[in-house]
Parts: structure tokens; sequence; C-alpha cells
């Protein structure tokens, strides 16, 4: 008999032990609302990353344009052929870019 009762004991604890890891498994769970803001969360940060990836990549675009205007303009006024007025039409191309990008990005190229 007591063999018996203490086979009972330990199948009582097993299903108390088993009862509270469902029980902690179920009240762990996300709520619907929970699972709704952590997404909104996650599509958030995703579009703001994006957007930076975009704005850096503008910004090597335009780096790139105004050092490719700088590199071409002193191809050009070593080349001689070109007339005063357009190496100035250049020269001037080339300042208002850096100007531009400036303005836009609070540094230079």
């Amino acid at each position: 008999m007591p063999r018996i009762k203490g086979l009972w004991l330990y199948v009582v604890l097993l299903v108390a032990v088993l009862a509270g890891a469902t029980v902690w498994g179920v009240l762990s769970q996300p709520t619907p609302e929970q699972k709704a803001a952590a997404a909104a969360r996650k599509a958030k940060d995703e579009a703001i990353a994006a957007e930076q990836r975009a704005q850096q990549e503008s910004r090597r675009h335009e780096k790139f344009a105004v050092e490719f205007c700088e590199t071409r303009y002193k191809e050009m006024n070593a080349d001689r052929q070109y007339t005063p007025a357009m190496l100035r039409l250049h020269s001037m191309t080339c300042r208002k870019m850096r100007d531009d990008y400036r303005a836009k990005w609070g540094q230079d190229p």
C-alpha cells in the first residue's frame, strides 16, 4: 500500500508540473495586439533603413557628379582647345554643384 501512495504522489506532481508549464506557455505567448505592434515597429524600422540607404546613395551620386565635373574642368583647362567662355561656364557649373551639395549635406564633397 505505501508504494502505491508514493506512486500517486509522483503522478500528481507530474500533472501539476505539466499543468504549470502549459499555463506558463500560454501566458507567455504575445497577444494579437502585441504581434501587430511588433510588426508595425519592424515595418517602420525597415522603412527608415530603406530611406537612409536611399539618402546615402543619393549623396554618393551627387558627390561623384561634383568630383567628375571638377576633374573634367581640369582636363578641359589643360587641353586648351576650349574658349575662355566655355571654361568659365564649366567652372561656374562645377561651383554651383559644389555649393548645392554643401547646402544640402552640410559639408564639402
